[in-house]
């Protein structure tokens, strides 16, 4: 088992333990690390898929549509069909028909 250590684990814990007079803090010079290989060349850059929205997002964001689609068609149809809208032009067509 790995155990991490760091000086703080947080900002507020971190906020805790610094100087409230920030002049007093200070800046600890430590030695470079090395780069990783893989990442050097514009490696990390390039980019592994050419979807720009990750597959859940869409798939939620897809779903809240379709919810919303289907509220708003029942609205519509309820009020349509509760003022007549649909039975008198459904009416009409049926019986203007030889």
């Amino acid at each position: 088992m790995v155990v991490l250590k760091a000086a703080v684990y947080s900002l507020d814990e971190y906020m805790t333990q610094a100087p409230a007079d920030r002049s007093q803090w200070k800046i600890i010079p430590i030695e470079p690390r090395v780069f990783p290989a893989t990442m050097r060349d514009g490696l990390a850059l390039l980019q592994k898929s050419h979807i720009p929205v990750p597959f859940p997002v869409g798939v939620i964001v897809l779903g809240i549509l379709l919810i919303l689609v289907f509220i708003f068609h029942h609205k519509v149809e309820t009020h349509c069909t509760s003022n007549g809208y649909f039975s008198h032009a459904t009416n009409g067509l049926v019986n203007s028909r030889p």
